[in-house]
């Protein structure tokens, strides 16, 4: 038996982390979720994480800057960028950083 996919989920909303919890939970995954994202790449330099999926705007670290911090210490994490104020720039940037983004 495999072991399941370890999703670590960084958004500075709490009722957007309890969301996308109870869905990837629902859904087989082992999720943790990091109201901040210092916390976040924390846990990820010492844990086993497949995923991250971040908010773009949080305060401190941004979601870009927390993705490619946590790609310098897992160069193969899968990375998704969520939020609520998509740009075309921010976009660009994103998938420059290697990241999937969506809106």
């Amino acid at each position: 038996m495999s072991k399941p996919v370890r999703i670590a989920i960084a958004d500075d909303e709490e009722k957007i982390c309890e969301l996308l919890e109870a869905v990837l939970s629902d859904a087989g995954y082992s999720v943790d979720t990091f109201s901040y994202s210092l916390a976040c790449l924390s846990a990820i330099k010492t844990g086993d994480y497949d995923m991250l999926i971040t908010d773009l705007k949080m305060p401190v670290m941004d979601g870009l800057d927390l993705a490619g911090r946590a790609r310098k210490v897992k160069p193969d994490l899968v990375v998704v960028v969520i939020t609520g104020y998509a740009s075309v720039d921010s976009a660009v940037a994103a998938l420059r950083s290697g990241s999937t983004t969506t809106s």
